[in-house]
Formats: C-alpha cells, sequence, structure tokens
C-alpha cells in the first residue's frame, strides 16, 4: 500500500494521460483526503486506472484496425481507378480506331503520342480532297497510304501518266463503257464557304475494285464547268452502291447539275 503523496500523483498522471476525467481524478482525490491511503482507497485506484487504460487502448486498436480496413478498400478502389484511366489516356494517345469506308473496324498504332484523330470515319476521309486530307489529317493520311487504303502520291502521278498514254492512244476504251449511276444526291453550303456533296453511288458494271477515285463534276445552269472534285470508294464490289461525301472548298450556286464518272480503278 502507498502512501497518500503516491496515490496523488497516480491520479495526477492517469488525469495526465487521459485515462481519467478531470471529474474522476477530483472524485477519487477527495476520497484520497477523506479516507487517506487505506489498502481499499489504493486497490479502487489502481483498477479504475487500468481499466480506463486497457478499454482506451482497446478501443484505440478497434478504430485503428477499423480506419484501416476502410482505407485499405478506399485505397485499392482509387489504385485501380487511377490505373485504368492511365491505360485509358495511353490508349487514346498511342492507338487509332479506323471505321467505316469498306475497312471495317481497324486498330492501328499512332506512332506518337497524340489525342488527334484517334477514332476516324474512313467514309469522311475518302469523301475530301487529298490536299484537305494533308492539310488537316497529315498523319491519317500517311498512315492510309502505307496501308494501301488509298494511293500515294506518286502512285497517282504514275496512273495519271498511264490515264493520258491511254486517252493519247486510244485504248482506254473500257472506262468509257463503264457506268456509276447516282441516286440520293444533294449538297449543302456551309457558313464558311464550303460545300458538302452526299449521295450514293452504283457500281453496274462486272467489275469490282480494291480503289476507284471518281471525279465529280459541277456545272451551273448554263453548262459551264464549275469545278472538279474528286473522292475514293475502296472495297467497291459489282453489283452494289456505296454512299459518298465530297467537301469543296468553294460555294456553288443553287442551280446546279453534276456527272460523276470513273478517273481511275484497280
Amino acid at each position: 500500500m502507498g502512501s497518500a503523496a503516491d496515490l496523488f500523483h497516480q491520479v495526477y498522471e492517469a488525469k495526465k494521460k487521459g485515462i481519467l476525467s478531470e471529474a474522476e481524478a477530483q472524485k477519487f482525490n477527495r476520497i484520497i483526503s477523506t479516507e487517506g491511503p487505506s489498502e481499499g482507497v489504493t486497490l479502487a485506484v489502481q483498477m479504475a486506472c487500468t481499466a480506463k487504460e486497457k478499454g482506451q487502448k482497446a478501443r484505440k486498436i478497434h478504430l485503428r484496425e477499423l480506419l484501416n480496413k476502410l482505407l485499405g478498400g478506399d485505397h485499392q478502389l482509387l489504385k485501380r481507378t487511377a490505373i485504368a484511366l492511365v491505360c485509358f489516356i495511353l490508349f487514346l494517345g498511342f492507338f487509332r480506331v479506323y471505321y467505316g469506308g469498306g475497312v471495317g473496324i481497324q486498330l492501328a498504332m499512332k506512332g506518337g503520342f497524340s489525342f488527334k484523330d484517334t477514332i476516324v470515319n474512313m467514309d469522311n476521309i475518302f469523301g475530301m480532297p487529298r490536299l484537305i486530307i494533308s492539310m488537316q489529317h497529315p498523319s491519317v493520311m500517311k498512315q492510309i497510304q502505307e496501308k494501301g487504303w488509298i494511293k500515294t502520291d506518286e502512285q497517282l502521278i504514275e496512273d495519271m501518266g498511264k490515264e493520258f498514254k491511254e486517252a493519247m492512244s486510244g485504248t482506254n476504251s473500257k472506262k468509257k463503257k463503264m457506268y456509276f449511276p447516282v441516286s440520293n444526291f444533294s449538297y449543302k453550303s456551309g457558313t464558311d464557304g464550303t460545300t458538302n456533296f452526299i449521295g450514293e453511288i452504283h457500281n453496274i458494271n462486272d467489275e469490282s475494285f480494291n480503289t476507284a477515285l471518281f471525279n465529280l463534276l459541277i456545272y451551273d445552269s448554263s453548262g459551264n464547268l464549275l469545278s472538279v472534285e474528286a473522292f475514293v470508294i475502296n472495297n467497291f464490289e459489282s453489283l452494289s452502291f456505296r454512299s459518298f461525301s465530297v467537301y469543296s472548298l468553294k460555294k456553288f450556286p443553287s442551280n446546279i447539275t453534276y456527272r460523276v464518272e470513273l478517273n481511275s480503278g484497280y
């Protein structure tokens, strides 16, 4: 059994550590002052301090385990979300998806990190003039040439030379006999001075084409030629039809006539 000073000190330390509240400490101090350091008082102080300390430790351990469990689950969720987001960003930056235009759905590497031209509609690309594709979508232009979906500039120059020789020699009769009717033709001029022509072209001939280059000839009401716009149809099978879209950097009057003719194909 300790002295009264020892008991007062024990109560003080317990209050300092937060084991006993201020009210509890004052109560024990009154008991020690009135009854002295008896065996019963000493035992009561020790049991109270020990019980309170064990209870606090148990609560702290329980709260810590619960907090770790909750935070651990959140951390795992955040970690998985962050990994998925990083993978998605990397996919958008390094990969390109082509669809439409007869090429199906194809995945290709961009060759560098960029968010431009991640999803490419080939129907729109094939309907644009080559110059516009080169200016607005240079990486797409290079890639679709490498894939053989459109001809390179060198191949076009070579074909033009062949066409010119055939025209001069009169041997280009096969192309003159081929006919490609157009249906559902319409056009709309934009506020930026451009015009979009759309329609459906039909291959009623016996020959199929991997790639066919067409000229869209635009005339005014008097029959004067206003412009020649080019568009490409890929995988153009015999007795089939395909939609086309042609963008022109010119604005046209409301009363025009048109004609579509095959430029070259293979």
